[in-house]
């Protein structure tokens, strides 16, 4: 007797001559299904605690399955918040008040009058004598005109450059910029090669540039400080970092200080660097170019109210001839002393100079007296672009930082009465996406700021789709730094750093396509003129970490802000939204991935823009 398989049963059959034993009795069936537990009641959408989940009922046997559920009813999107209304311009400063005039001196008593004397006994009254003839009034000739005064004064100034190498022997360590050739000079001078000394008190400007150059040969850091020492003493506040990177060997370090000097003062231009490869480099003349200085100072006094001297005075005409006088005796002078004169009034406040921001688009009018303006314009960062969902395993782009303008000593005579400024406002960050493999939303780009027709500075670019990052406009003196591209299964990239203008947000950090890894986002960038340490917006951490919003600096000046970082990505959570971009014109940072059932993070908010007009009267 033997099992065979009954393919007409689906069972096992005894074959053979041998007696077939009774069927066994039949096990007992599986117990029945346990009951499925209440599902909680889905809270309303808005403000409001979520409904408590039901309790989980005990699990039964193993039954037949029930049919699938029907998927709830998707709750309602809460209305978007009213945008604040703008405040309003505060009112102008009252003028100084007009110093009181000094009294007025006391009067001097008359003198005593004279006794009156008798009257004498009338006369014989005399014939009346003829009028004498009136003199005849003295014609002179006009003097000629004088000649023509010398013009106005000369201003202190100093104009020198080097033409030898100047290199670093040690990392990290301060060294003075020297020059060895001089252009011109008056009132200042050049002391052991690098101070530039004063004759005479004012204030002064100070240009310069220096063509850094990376020589390459494998050191480590490819940076280089550069700030001004007064006296021996570094000046607070005056440093700035340049990027010398091997692939982009020369760059041109210029700028301008302006400081007040008293006679004997002196100032030198200092520097250091992290990689002694890094040098300020001098070339000779190659056709039709010539040759280019290591380094050149310029120094100008500030001249807008020095006065030049006064013209000779011409010479005097002849003086006509005096008419015959009439004959007649003078009356008696009366004796009394001069009252004393009244103390001067003080002297009315100088008009300052006139310095307006703008932080939203408004009209510029130029006031009364103006000279000269200077403009500084800075546009409006992107913002950055949501994460992905499951398969889609790309993080958000980082949104780019905003282009920087500044135009300086525009003749205030060619501008209008009024001219039209426009501030740039920040783009939105896309917002976050629950689909599945659905495409990202991308960012805004930021809004270009202008001054009229005289100064432009462009918006940086949005964060794109799958990741893409912002890429900065070209419509600017400083480019802005550029977003950071978002990680795919890897963490997110760093925004650009910059060296004066708005800095890059950071890419948000992506998953893999199961998904069951998760990463950080990118840091944002940092201005490296705003601080020595840079400053930078700190990135999501993985698991969903928003991202930091991007570093300013404290204070009551307008500057440059870094870019917000990039959020992290998340299995288990949402994704970590971007970082905002700091003021003014930041990008914002990208947003991070998540596994389907949640939502990605959305893109920062790049930062507004704003607009500088400074008036000299």
């Amino acid at each position: 007797m033997a099992l065979t398989f009954n393919p007409f049963t689906g069972k096992l059959d005894f074959v053979g001559s041998g007696s077939i034993g009774s069927t066994g009795a039949t096990g007992p069936s599986g117990g029945p299904t346990g009951a499925t537990g209440a599902s909680g009641s889905t809270g309303a959408t808005g403000i409001g605690a979520s409904g408590a989940t039901g309790a989980t009922g005990l699990t039964g046997a193993t039954g037949l399955s029930g049919s699938t559920g029907s998927t709830g009813a998707t709750g309602l999107t809460g209305s978007n918040g009213a945008t604040g209304s703008t405040g309003a311009t505060g009112t102008a400063g009252s003028n100084g008040a007009t110093g009181s005039t000094g009294a007025t001196g006391v009067a001097g008593t008359n003198g005593t009058d004279g006794a009156t004397g008798s009257t004498g006994a009338t006369g014989v009254a005399g014939t009346n004598g003829s009028t004498g003839a009136t003199g005849a009034t003295g014609i002179g000739a006009t003097g000629a005109t004088g000649p023509a005064g010398a013009g106005g004064a000369s201003g202190f100034y100093g104009s020198y450059f080097s033409n030898v190498d100047q290199t670093a022997v040690a990392i990290n360590t301060a060294y003075a910029m020297t020059v060895n050739n001089v252009i011109g000079q008056n009132g200042i001078s050049v002391v052991s090669g690098s101070q530039i000394t004063f004759t005479s008190p004012g204030t002064y400007d100070i240009q310069f540039s220096a063509q850094l150059h990376n020589n390459g040969g494998g050191g480590s850091g490819n940076t280089v400080q550069i700030w001004l020492r007064k006296n021996g003493t570094d000046l607070p506040d005056s440093a700035t970092r340049i990027s010398v990177p091997t692939n982009n060997p020369y760059v041109v370090a210029a700028w301008d200080f302006m400081d007040n000097f008293v006679a004997g003062d002196n100032f030198q231009l200092m520097w250091s660097t992290d990689n002694t490869n890094i040098g300020i480099d001098h070339n000779t003349a190659v056709s039709p170019a010539p040759a280019i200085p290591s380094v050149i100072i310029t120094v100008m006094q500030v001249m807008y109210n020095q006065l030049g001297p006064q013209g000779a005075t011409g010479v005097a005409g002849n003086d006509g001839a005096t008419g015959a006088t009439g004959v007649g005796s003078t009356g008696a002078t009366g004796v009394g002393a001069s009252g004393s004169t009244g103390a001067t009034g003080p002297a009315g406040t100088a008009t300052p100079t006139d310095v307006q921001i703008f932080t939203s688009s408004g009209t510029w009018t130029k006031p009364v007296g103006a000279r000269s303006v200077d403009v500084t314009c800075i546009a409006g960062g992107g913002g950055g672009s949501s994460g992905r969902v499951a398969a889609g395993p790309q993080g958000g782009g980082g949104g780019a930082g905003a282009g920087y303008t500044a135009r300086t000593g525009i003749p205030a005579s060619t501008l209008g009465a009024t001219e039209t400024v426009t501030v740039g406002l920040g783009g939105a960050g896309g917002a976050g996406v629950t689909i599945i493999n659905g495409a990202t939303n991308i960012g805004a780009a930021g809004g270009n700021s202008s001054f009229g027709t005289w100064a432009t500075a462009g918006g940086g670019s949005f964060g794109g789709v799958s990741g893409a990052a912002g890429a900065a406009s070209a419509r600017s003196v400083w480019l802005g730094g550029a977003g950071g591209t978002g990680g795919s299964n890897a963490a997110g990239n760093a925004g650009s750093n910059s060296q004066i203008s708005p800095a890059g947000g950071g890419g948000g950090g992506g998953q893999d396509g199961t998904p069951t890894l998760q990463y950080a986002g990118g840091a944002g960038g940092a201005v490296l003129g705003n601080a020595l340490s840079g400053g930078t917006g700190t990135a999501g951490t993985a698991g969903g970490g928003a991202g930091g919003a991007g570093s300013t600096i404290t204070g009551s000046y307008v500057h440059a802000g870094g870019g917000g970082g990039g959020g992290g990505s998340s299995t288990t959570t949402n994704g970590g939204n971007g970082g905002a971009g700091a003021n003014y014109g930041g990008g914002g940072g990208g947003g991070g991935c998540c596994a389907f059932g949640f939502t990605s993070g959305a893109g920062g908010a790049g930062a507004n823009g704003v607009i500088v007009v400074t008036t000299y009267f």
